[in-house]
């Protein structure tokens, strides 16, 4: 699920067994009512009740049943980087300007790419920043895309590069401090630099 748009779909917990759990949500709601004073009295009571579903019964459901908070980022990038793990034999290099390109497997990417999909959120923004340092690039042929992860005050940024299309730009949220993507990514590119 993770490798398409999970509009109207969100990962929210994983169970002891490996089971994942899904919330669902409506996108679209519409509701008629006879006058305007009955609809703003009724969307009262909507937004009352998607305040609860969204804020309670999550945490509700998780405490009752004994299960682990677990959120997933579906951004574009985190779509990208879940095909790398999730579909049969991907392929993808990383690189640094002036360095070797590395090419590595699924098992190679799974601990660096769960730490970024799982540990992150990746924000789109309209303007963007100017780049400090170099950018690591994670290409991926089969995607026809490529990923340029780089730094600018501090936070770290990606690039989304296709052919033909203007590139989008998105902040890195890190969720857990282990997971600040930048410093994945070169953990990530290190021990791809270091294989035999």
């Amino acid at each position: 699920m993770l490798c398409m748009d999970m509009t109207g779909r969100e990962l929210f917990a994983q169970d002891e067994q490996g089971s994942y759990y899904i919330f669902y949500h409506p996108t679209d709601v519409r509701y008629m009512r006879e006058t305007p004073a009955a609809m703003k009295r009724d969307q009262e009571i909507w937004s009352s009740l998607c305040n609860w579903a969204w804020q309670d019964v999550r945490k509700n459901f998780l405490a009752d049943n004994n299960l682990l908070s677990l959120q997933a980022d579906n951004s574009a990038v985190g779509i990208y980087l879940a095909r790398t793990i999730y579909k049969p034999e991907p392929r993808y290099s990383l690189k640094l300007p002036g360095k070797k390109k590395c090419t590595g497997n699924t098992a190679q990417a799974k601990p660096f790419v769960n730490m970024l999909l799982y540990g992150n959120t990746y924000e789109m923004i309209q303007k963007a920043p100017q780049p400090q340092g170099k950018a690591i690039t994670l290409t991926l042929p089969r995607e026809k895309a490529s990923l340029d992860f780089f730094q600018a005050d501090g936070t770290t940024y990606v690039r989304e590069r296709r052919p033909g299309l203007k590139d989008n730009y998105y902040k890195s949220v890190p969720l857990e401090e282990h997971a600040e993507a930048w410093s994945v990514l070169q953990d990530w590119y290190d021990t791809l630099k270091n294989v035999k």
